[in-house]
């Protein structure tokens, strides 16, 4: 009750939300399942509009096998497959109602992230933190970020050489003054414009430093043991300390979103699990 009221949620919307936290999902899965609350029921299908849903189903990557194209969550789940997938709109109040379905998603999502927390369920914890990054950047997950780069087409995108596959490596050869080189040979891919928007963007983006220190804690003062070190037994407490620090002294702390159309700043979740046993601790 607390985690949908604080989403300005329904009561049973949280409840099936809480429910779905439960179950072990794909990222498909998730979305399906979101687009089953009662906040979806009421994106408007119109007139013929069962058909163009069903249309759309069939050329989308990723396809509801058994779905009544009658109703509004039917349809949310299309439209986020067509906005990730960049799939044709049918009409007009397609894109309208596009923007319906992804006003809601940062807060449908996060209270979903919440509830996989309160569950203990790490993997699908992650896939919500995932899933809000999606949103985002308006790409599947295993599609490359390298796409929101201006100019950047999958065409471009496939034949980049392999030390130019992420976004971590055009850093690190912005870093040593290759990248400028890199990208002026793809002159005949990339328009003048394009190169040197992508140039800055990359100048901008932060670079982290992470620095963790795990001591064991006592549980009667909780003493922090400055000699521990990172091994424990089954039931002794420990406390985990992180620091972040943006090494790039020219960061941005705008997200780079080609599709969404607000505005978005920076942010990271921490997350600290035992993925052997698929449990979130904190």
């Amino acid at each position: 009750g607390t985690i949908g009221s604080k989403y300005y949620l329904k009561p049973r919307s949280a409840g099936g939300l809480a429910k779905l936290a439960r179950e072990t999902l794909s990222m498909p899965e998730l979305f399906e399942g979101i687009c089953q609350i009662s906040e979806y029921t009421d994106v408007p299908v119109r007139h013929t509009e069962d058909e163009m849903n069903s249309d759309l189903n069939n050329i989308s990557p990723i396809k509801l096998q058994k779905a009544d194209f009658s109703t509004g969550n039917t349809k949310a789940f299309l439209l986020y497959m067509a906005y990730f997938f960049d799939l044709p709109l049918p009409i007009r109040d397609y894109a309208t109602d596009t923007k319906l379905v992804l006003d809601n998603s940062f807060r449908i999502i996060s209270a979903f992230a919440d509830l996989c927390a309160l569950s203990k369920n790490l993997p699908n914890t992650l896939l919500s933190v995932q899933a809000l990054q999606m949103v985002s950047q308006g790409r599947w997950i295993s599609q490359s970020a390298l796409a929101n780069l201006p100019g950047f087409s999958d065409e471009l995108i496939a034949e980049l050489p392999q030390d130019m596959q992420h976004l971590c490596q055009l850093q690190a050869l912005h870093a040593t003054s290759q990248l400028k080189s890199k990208l002026e040979k793809l002159k005949n891919k990339i328009q003048s414009d394009d190169l040197k928007e992508t140039l800055s963007i990359i100048a901008k983006l932060p670079l982290l430093d992470i620095e963790i220190d795990l001591k064991k804690i006592d549980s009667d003062s909780q003493e922090v043991d400055p000699k521990s070190g990172y091994r424990f037994r089954g039931g002794e407490e420990a406390r985990l300390s992180l620091s972040i620090t943006d090494a790039n002294k020219q960061s941005s702390n705008e997200v780079i979103m080609k599709k969404f159309a607000k505005h978005k700043k920076n942010s990271w979740w921490i997350l600290a699990g035992l993925p052997e046993i698929n449990t979130l601790l904190a």
